[in-house]
């Protein structure tokens, strides 16, 4: 019985090592690599469970919050040397995210300063990504409904008054409820303050310029989704973002970019359908009217272009009464810009009349 005892003890004794062993190399890769191990701290409040990603502008890990017993994704940025402006843009990121709140856009919680960096902690979504979603085959209608909830988020952050400047799928987030959230404003502007520079001719890099999320301080958006007048740096709205979701939505729909050149300020054609596609007529004048080379030639908003999408009734009735709000707000701050005159009093009844309508 005590060699038996002594044998046990020996073997946890051994596994207990094994194990302090194997952390220890994983936390010296982690290292290596620039992240944190399992069991760091962040902000003196969010304790790190594993790395979920990482990339030229930082690192995204799984935490949890002992605080309010959850968990949680956080995105660190180390804001030295080349990769400063990634901490500008995260915290810019918080502010745009603040000031959205809606369903079907990601959630943050907090963001703060590390020793050599910032961070932002969020919601925390394990169902992955839009693109991984639509690597397997799905029924046209699903593509639709999921690209509509998407939609959405687009246009509250719209209605906030921001131009999100870099939809694509890989920035759309499933959660194990099925329901998605639009994420990942780091370069998200205020409509009408500007732009930055862009010079999409050159890919100094050596990657495709169709996929390379363009680097600070040039490019600013992924080429592949950018609309001629963000690929010529003009001042962007939200027709811009609603061009980049036409091309995710076409290139989830018949499995093909909608050009057959990419990243190219030339006015862009789209191209014929292929062989054997299932999508109805309505649904691709749809696509080709939001992916026009000419803004002024798009839906006049992102509720407007879903209400078009959205083939069931009483969804549509309300997608063209907030695509009515829309243009009415966009009316009534003309107004007040050019006069300060008060907007006419049956304008708001008729805003309400609409709005009953819908529901």
């Amino acid at each position: 019985m005590g060699s038996d005892d002594e044998t046990a003890r020996l073997s946890d004794a051994l596994g207990a090592q094994a194990a302090a062993a194997g952390a220890a190399l994983d936390a010296l890769a982690a290292a290596t690599r620039g992240e944190l191990a399992a069991g760091a701290v962040i902000g003196g409040r969010f304790e790190v469970l594993r790395t979920l990603g990482a990339g030229g502008m930082g690192v995204v890990y799984a935490a949890y919050d002992p605080t309010l017993d959850r968990r949680v994704a956080v995105k660190v940025v180390r804001a030295v040397g080349a990769a400063a402006d990634g901490g500008a843009r995260l915290i810019r990121e918080a502010r745009a995210v603040a000031t959205v709140s809606h369903a079907n856009v990601i959630v943050v919680y907090d963001v703060g300063s590390t020793a050599d960096g910032v961070f932002i902690a969020m919601e925390y979504l394990d169902g992955g990504t839009l693109r991984e979603w639509l690597a397997t085959p799905r029924p046209r209608a699903a593509i639709v409904a999921r690209f509509l909830e998407a939609g959405s988020g687009l246009a509250a952050a719209h209605a906030a008054g921001l131009v999100h400047r870099d939809f694509k799928p890989d920035n759309v987030l499933l959660g194990r409820d099925g329901r998605v959230r639009v994420a990942d404003f780091g370069l998200a502007r205020r409509a009408g303050s500007g732009d930055d520079v862009v010079d999409a001719a050159a890919s100094p890099d050596g990657l495709d310029p169709a996929t390379r999320l363009t680097q600070a301080g040039a490019i600013v958006g992924t080429p592949a989704y950018m609309s001629p007048e963000q690929l010529a740096g003009a001042e962007l709205d939200a027709r811009s973002d609603q061009f980049a979701f036409a091309v995710a939505l076409y290139q989830a729909l018949y499995r093909e970019h909608p050009f057959a050149a990419v990243g190219v300020r030339s006015a862009p054609v789209v191209r014929p359908p292929p062989a054997g596609a299932d999508v109805p007529e309505r649904l691709r004048a749809v696509l080709v009217r939001a992916l026009a080379a000419d803004r002024a030639a798009r839906f006049p908003s992102m509720a407007a272009l879903l209400a078009a999408l959205d083939d069931r009734p009483r969804r549509r009735r309300r997608w063209v009464a907030l695509a009515a709000v829309a243009a009415i707000g966009g009316a009534v701050a003309g107004a007040l810009a050019f006069g300060g005159h008060r907007a006419p009093a049956a304008w708001a009844w008729s805003t309400r009349r609409t709005i009953r309508r819908s529901t």
